[in-house]
């Protein structure tokens, strides 16, 4: 159970400007993009799953239902390995193939969690084992930066020491002989049997991704490098070749039947998703311990990913687990025909990358994830799947331009095939029912470089098409386009509006010799407004108010938002939306409110980035943005994420995030001001399993640190989501429903 709060806390503030936070909107479909798996030997149906770039997730019956993310966990993680004690439940690891914390540790077995990675230059943690009977002690193998190594614990990760032997790869247990551990470095296998206090060499070369004992013999050992699987029958002394599973796929993972000696199951890939070649995700099985293979699953499907894990259930050894990092309807399933056929398990993980937004400014909206689409009314805010893109496999949308008079109107345009290198352009006329191919006579062949399609949003009709320096224009809706102009020399045009109550008065941005063009004759001719605009940074984009069609915004290539109120005679700086660079910050897309001139740019490294005044980046659990739209008739603004999903900010004044009423409650925080550690206290009753999420950020609006209360009371020891200590100064714990509690702290 979630709770939302009020906090009246510090002289009793309470900001009334910020009523609003960031909410999800689920899409009516459900995935994981699971990068690593564990179960619990102990607790009969609990699994573990990494989420790529949202953290660590938990089920109590295999994948039936799922917890919240646990708490704790850094912003945007590749999960590389996920441990469970075999000894204590409670006590789980999860390690991290990007960045810091490289290894964070649960004691509540995934409620929360907390940093404890060895070193800040030991990264990309690949494995945690632990010893069978003494749950004291773990080791944990890092494969990067400077001090990767093995390293090992006696107080359950509290405190490390490095073994010394070089960034390691994979790490393994027999779990018949504790104390014995196997490790492997790019070099060379090494073997412990005094729980890793010493190592010996035992063999070369190593280079070993995973690790595998089998479950009776502890000589027993498979291993796989670049794709192939080996076995050692002398526990890692030497190691041969096994047979190359059917179809010459690359092996990802081995599991050995926890009962069965001679039994394997492996999973993998192809390169590519061409069913010509037999490329994509298998699933195999060997009965003689890897001299031949037996296909039990080929699925030859682009947006199937990689299956990254597969393992027992060490409940019921005739049921099997796999990972993938699907993009749709998968990411976690379950066998129990030794793999031949899966179930998905992924209700209600909302694991999904929507590549593109598109909507009108009444607030009807269309996303894209893969080639399937789904389309939203203005309110409520309920998607629902429509026609999917007739161009697949590996359809990528470029653009999603919709109507403002008939919003049913859609053109697309992006790429497709195994290597997306194939443009197309599509449109519909019936709200995305249906797909049609065949607009757009007059067109050249769609170039090295796809078109992009400006309709004119005062009636549907008059719809401008660029590619490179030619402008097109359609005088029938899409149906036919002829040349209008064409200057033969860069540079490119990058983008138009028009003026919704003339369609032949339209703003392009850039022609030769001109920052912003403005022409009259619908297209045919040119003069130039951009007087003030800098010469050495080309505008990118233009928007116009439709209520003023001489108020407009340019925005450029390094991040700047320029406005005019005169139609292009004179334009004045506004803001500067990006950093400077180095380093560059990539860009997604841009959307803007007219009523306050203000832009939104979407990043892949800095979330969304605007001067909006009603904007906050509270709720938004990504800095990984891939589309932004903005609908001034609702004053939502629309953020579709690389991982996450769809997010939803209602900056209208006024309006709120959709949080009962009933749920806001009263909450201190003591001591405040702080030095050390604050605990909010909940001032209602509220039963001990009940959850509530705060999210700690500074002045200027940044994610400092999320938190879970357990009942009625969480503490914050003032540290950020990696650890480490905030400097003195003010700071705000939001609750879900986007009010704040002020809290200081001091040196």
């Amino acid at each position: 159970m979630l709770r939302s709060v009020c906090f009246l806390l510090f002289l009793g503030w309470c900001p009334p400007a910020f009523a609003a936070i960031w909410h999800q909107v689920p899409l009516p479909i459900s995935n994981a993009q699971a990068t690593a798996l564990a179960t619990d030997p102990s607790t009969p149906g609990r699994v573990f799953i990494g989420l790529y770039g949202i953290g660590v997730v938990r089920s109590d019956d295999r994948g039936a239902t799922w917890m919240p993310v646990g708490v704790g966990q850094p912003l945007d993680p590749i999960p590389s390995a996920v441990s469970v004690s075999p000894v204590d439940p409670a006590l789980v690891f999860a390690g991290h193939a990007s960045g810091t914390p490289s290894l964070i540790r649960s004691t509540d077995g995934g409620t929360s969690w907390a940093d404890v990675s060895p070193s800040p230059d030991a990264l990309r943690a690949r494995n945690v084992v632990f010893h069978a009977l003494d749950p004291s002690l773990v080791l944990a193998a890092f494969a990067s930066g400077a001090a990767a190594d093995v390293y090992r614990s006696t107080d359950q990760g509290a405190t490390w020491g490095a073994v010394g032997l070089g960034a390691t790869w994979a790490l393994a247990t027999p779990p018949q002989s504790p104390g014995t551990f196997l490790a492997s470095t790019v070099g060379a296998v090494y073997l412990s049997t005094d729980s890793g206090t010493s190592w010996a060499l035992v063999s070369t070369p190593g280079d070993f991704r995973e690790l595998e004992y089998g479950p009776v013999d502890a000589d027993l050992v498979y291993g796989v490098r670049a794709g192939d699987v080996f076995r050692s029958t002398d526990a890692g002394a030497s190691f041969s070749a096994t047979a190359t599973p059917p179809s010459g796929n690359y092996v990802t993972d081995l599991a050995a039947h926890p009962l069965v000696a001679t039994e394997l199951v492996g999973v993998g890939v192809g390169y590519g998703c061409n069913p010509i070649n037999q490329s994509g995700a298998y699933t195999w099985t060997s009965t003689d311990r890897g001299d031949t293979w037996t296909t039990r699953e080929a699925l030859l499907d682009c947006d199937v990913g990689t299956h990254s894990r597969v393992a027992y259930d060490p409940a019921d050894a005739g049921r099997l687990f796999r990972t993938t990092t699907t993009r749709t309807d998968g990411g976690f399933a379950v066998s129990t025909d030794d793999g031949t056929s899966w179930s998905a398990r992924v209700d209600g993980l909302q694991n999904i990358a929507v590549d593109r937004l598109g909507g009108s400014a009444s607030g009807v909206a269309y996303a894209s994830v893969g080639e399937r689409f789904f389309r939203s009314v203005a309110r409520p805010l309920v998607w629902t799947e429509r026609a999917s893109s007739p161009y697949a496999p590996g359809h990528f949308p470029e653009q999603i331009e919709v109507n403002d008079a008939d919003p049913d109107f859609v053109i697309e345009t992006g790429y497709f095939g195994a290597e997306l290198l194939v443009q197309y352009q599509a449109s519909s006329n019936d709200g995305i029912d249906s797909w049609n191919l065949f607009g757009g006579v007059g067109l050249p062949p769609v170039p090295n470089g796809s078109f992009r399609f400006f309709s004119n949003h005062g009636d549907a009709q008059h719809v401008y098409a660029t590619v490179f320096d030619e402008l097109y224009r359609s005088d029938d809706g899409h149906a036919t386009y002829s040349l209008v102009y064409s200057s033969g020399v860069p540079p490119t045009l990058e983008d138009i509006q028009i003026d919704p109550n003339d369609w032949q008065r339209i703003f392009v941005a850039r022609l030769p010799g001109m920052q912003v063009g403005l022409s009259t004759d619908g297209g045919v001719t040119f003069v130039p407004r951009d007087g003030g605009l800098p010469v050495s940074d080309p505008v990118k984009r233009v928007f116009l108010d439709p209520s003023d069609p001489d108020h407009l915004a340019a925005y450029t290539y390094d991040g700047e938002v320029w406005q005019t109120t005169n139609g292009g005679t004179s334009w004045s700086f506004r803001t500067d939306l990006l950093p400077p660079s180095p380093p560059y910050v990539a860009t997604t897309d841009e959307t803007w409110d007219p009523t306050t001139g203000s832009v939104f740019v979407s990043t892949l490294s800095l979330g969304i980035r605007t001067d909006h005044p009603r904007y906050t980046a509270v709720g938004l659990p990504t800095a990984y943005v891939t589309s932004v739209h903005y609908s001034p008739g609702t004053g939502r603004l629309l953020a579709a994420t690389q991982w996450d999903g769809l997010w939803a900010l209602d900056l209208a004044p006024g309006t709120s995030a959709p949080v009962p009423a009933q749920n806001v409650a009263t909450w201190t925080a003591s001591p405040n001001p702080f030095r050390h550690r604050t605990t909010f206290t909940l001032a209602t009753p509220v039963a001990p399993d009940t959850r509530t999420r705060l999210t700690v950020v500074d002045v200027a609006g940044r994610v400092v640190r999320r938190l879970t209360a357990v009942g009625a009371r969480v503490t914050w020891d003032g540290s950020d989501e990696s650890g480490r200590g905030v400097p003195a100064g003010v700071y705000f714990a939001r609750s879900a429903d986007g009010r704040a509690v002020r809290v200081l702290r001091l040196r």
